[in-house]
């Protein structure tokens, strides 16, 4: 299926802009992670969103939190901050 990897991990992984090349996706993000858990704890912490809110902005480089990226475009737009 196009956009995850053997293990149903999202493609690109947090902090890559192009896929990883092989099956596995380095630094893919876990099936049914939260969008916005930037540290994988399951949960969303305000500086979390923060940094969400700072990557919308073009202040932080999205390589802080790709998590955030609900649709898989690459940029993180404030609607999907407000999503989470």
């Amino acid at each position: 299926m196009h956009g995850i990897d053997q293990r149903g991990y999202v493609r690109p992984g947090q902090g890559h802009t192009p896929c990883s090349i092989g099956a596995y996706e380095a630094d893919g993000v876990a099936p049914g992670a939260c969008g916005g858990d930037c540290h994988t704890s399951r949960s969303v912490t305000i500086n979390e969103l923060i940094t969400l809110v700072n990557i919308a902005l073009g202040t932080t480089s999205i390589a802080e939190c790709g998590s955030g990226d609900a649709n898989h475009d690459n940029p993180i737009a404030i609607t999907e901050v407000e999503a989470q």
